[in-house]
């Protein structure tokens, strides 16, 4: 019973999210693992969410993140060009299949 509760205290606190969270600044493999974990396809569209991005990577980590809905990235190219956001973090709720963003905030 006792290294039952140790192993679970040991657990990050990330294995029970219903939350991931793809960010600027992590490890391409972690973020590579993460997309493929939850259902992305050829790195960049997620199947089951409303979601697709492109990954800017540099030195083994992501430097860049760009977004679009998969309405948007259906379009012409000219049409992806005016609807892309660049973004910081991208979350996928697995519970819900949610989707938020999460932009720099403009200085001012």
């Amino acid at each position: 019973m006792r290294i039952s509760l140790l192993v679970l205290l040991l657990l990050p606190l990330a294995s029970f999210a219903d939350e991931v969270r793809i960010a600027v600044g992590m490890s391409r493999d972690e973020t590579v693992a993460l997309i493929k974990k939850n259902g992305g396809e050829d790195v960049t569209s997620f199947r089951d969410y409303d979601a697709i991005i492109a990954l800017d990577m540099k030195e083994g980590k992501v430097v860049g993140l760009s977004f679009w809905t998969n309405k948007d990235f259906d379009e012409s190219k000219s049409h992806r060009a005016k609807t892309e956001q660049r973004i910081t973090a991208l979350k996928i709720d697995t519970k819900t299949k949610g989707v938020s963003i999460e932009k720099k905030k403009d200085a001012g």
